[in-house]
């Protein structure tokens, strides 16, 4: 799993991310799961966040790593 996480990182650019150093929620730097809740500021937009706390992808970096397991596991089965 971790190789499609780095493809993400190498393909950041392309896939519109602008911010991958930092989560949307908080800081972005330390907050994480429990800590990151309704009272956490949030960023403007979440489509250019490649995480969304200090640990956890948002649902468009989740989806980029989907696709790639999907197309690689389907390449494999066929």
């Amino acid at each position: 799993m971790f190789i499609y996480f780095f493809v993400i990182l190498w393909k950041t650019r392309q896939r519109s991310f602008e911010v991958v150093d930092r989560g949307c929620c908080g800081t972005g730097v330390v907050e994480v799961a429990v800590l990151c809740n309704k009272l956490s500021p949030l960023c403007p937009d979440v489509t250019k966040y490649l995480y969304w706390d200090s640990l956890h992808l948002t649902e468009k970096g989740y989806s980029i790593v989907v696709d790639h397991a999907l197309e690689d596991m389907m390449n494999i089965l066929v």
